[in-house]
């Protein structure tokens, strides 16, 4: 069920945005639903710590300059 949420989002930007974490916090339940992470798991605190955009910028900013 998980695999079939998150194939339903448009991963394709190569910087995660707004749009990208809201499609991740809404498969959240469903990881816990499915028991694939702990029950306790608070996975919208561990998407915030874990999908952040600042080291992409300067790569995402020099590949789009060539």
């Amino acid at each position: 069920m998980a695999k079939l949420q998150l194939s339903r989002n448009d991963f394709s930007q190569p910087q995660p945005g707004v749009k990208q974490l809201a499609a991740l916090k809404a498969a959240a339940p469903i990881l816990t639903q499915e028991q694939l992470v702990k029950p306790d798991t608070n996975l919208n605190q561990i998407i915030d710590a874990l999908i952040d955009a600042k080291p992409a910028q300067p790569i995402i900013a020099a590949d789009a300059g060539k």
